[in-house]
């Protein structure tokens, strides 16, 4: 608490100012894994196996040859629990003061306990969205030390001849390297030169801003650019240009900037350290956005059964966020909790279908 508004002087207070956050609205992982709720605290789904083939000649008057049945399996897993708390103590409830208000006598605990609620929401759905993408690159979720794995084929991960950019020492990849030849991996790729890609129509590339820059910035790319606009006044290197240029009938890239931010917490002060933004998608990482059979998606977020929501006899799924005051029944040392979290995880079900790249 500031030492100077602990003294007595005057004071005029004029606005609230919030510091930057994630946008939890501009997160794009539901597009292609949506939240859904099953009454249930497992998971599974059944996966109709692809089939392929040529039919077989056949010979007027015999007896034709059988064919084998398309094949299923069923995936099952028990999905995670998220959840925390933040707690007002008494000296808390009494002291707190409406924020952005001159008269101090407006008591305060419900604008922070609405804050901090809005904080737990934010952390949920950041969770949540980078669960998402954890599955869609990696192929796997991860919870209390266990993997599960969603079948994605390792062939379903492009790599470059050479890679994009270059680590600086310290996992950041800052520089582009001149080695690399990014044009002719696209085209590869997607062109039809990469045989495990052919059968998908790519409807969209999705990268985060760094690792376009990785692409813009390199040397042959810039060359390109140049002999190609050399005679124009072309002043935005937008990336979708760039490439409609050089690869012609190249999907769309979409630069995806959402991210979310680590914080660690002084146990001695309380004070919190927020680390700097790390983007949903890593860098160098690409998702191929393809058409898939009956506008399916590639997974979902299942959220499943939990007591918050409902009650000991009728659980319910879905995210909470909860208020629990303990004022009535504990007259000796009286507290608020806000409560948020969820049951369950990602659920990929159409790992065999995921397309990614990594290129750094």
């Amino acid at each position: 608490m500031s030492t100077v508004f602990a003294g007595a002087h005057t004071r005029i207070l004029q606005e609230v100012i919030r510091e930057v956050e994630t946008d939890v609205t501009e997160y794009l992982g539901a597009k292609y894994m949506p939240t859904i709720e099953i009454p249930s605290t497992s998971v599974f789904v059944d996966v109709l196996e692809a089939r392929g083939g040529l039919v077989r000649e056949h010979t007027l008057g015999a007896d034709p040859q059988s064919s084998t049945r398309r094949q299923f399996r069923t995936q099952q897993y028990a999905p995670g629990a998220y959840r925390e708390f933040i707690r007002f103590n008494e000296a808390e409830i009494l002291r707190l003061r409406e924020l952005g208000q001159n008269d101090q006598s407006k008591r305060g605990i419900r604008m922070h306990l609405n804050e901090n609620a809005l904080v737990l929401n934010n952390r949920i759905e950041a969770r949540i969205e980078l669960l998402r993408w954890q599955a869609i690159f990696n192929g796997t979720y991860i919870y209390d030390g266990k993997t599960v794995d969603f079948g994605k084929p390792a062939n379903h991960n492009v790599t470059p001849v050479a890679p994009w950019g270059l680590n600086d020492g310290s996992g950041n990849f800052t520089t582009t390297n001149p080695a690399s030849t990014p044009v002719q991996d696209m085209r590869y790729w997607i062109m039809g030169g990469y045989a495990p890609f052919r059968k998908y129509k790519i409807s969209k590339l999705i990268m985060n801003p760094n690792t376009a820059r990785v692409f813009l910035d390199n040397p042959a790319v810039q060359s390109l650019i140049q002999n190609r606009f050399a005679s124009e006044s072309y002043k935005m290197h937008d990336i979708n240009a760039v490439l409609d240029f050089l690869i012609p009938g190249m999907p769309p890239i979409e630069i995806y900037k959402s991210w979310y931010q680590n914080e660690s917490i002084d146990p001695t002060t309380g004070l919190i350290t927020i680390g700097d933004a790390v983007f949903f998608i890593p860098d160098g990482s690409i998702f191929f956005e393809c058409k898939l059979p009956d506008a399916n998606k590639v997974g979902d977020v299942v959220m499943t059964l939990n007591l918050t929501n409902g009650s000991v006899d009728a659980p319910a799924p879905g995210k909470f966020i909860v208020v629990d005051e303990h004022i009535a029944d504990r007259p000796g040392n009286p507290y608020i909790d806000v409560f948020g979290g969820f049951n369950g995880g990602p659920r990929l079900k159409r790992g065999f279908d995921v397309l990614t790249g990594t290129v750094i």
